[in-house]
């Protein structure tokens, strides 16, 4: 009975702590760049 039950602990143990993948997929963002046209002669 003490061995059935410390398989069960082992297995607890295992299946328990065991890592989930996660599937991160990246977000696509997209970039944009706004040009000002700077007056040199009015600052």
């Amino acid at each position: 009975m003490k061995k059935l039950l410390l398989v069960f602990l082992a297995t607890a143990l295992v299946f328990g702590c065991q890592k989930k993948e996660k599937n991160v997929t990246p977000n696509q963002q997209d970039v944009v760049f706004g040009i000002t046209q700077v007056d040199p002669g009015a600052g």
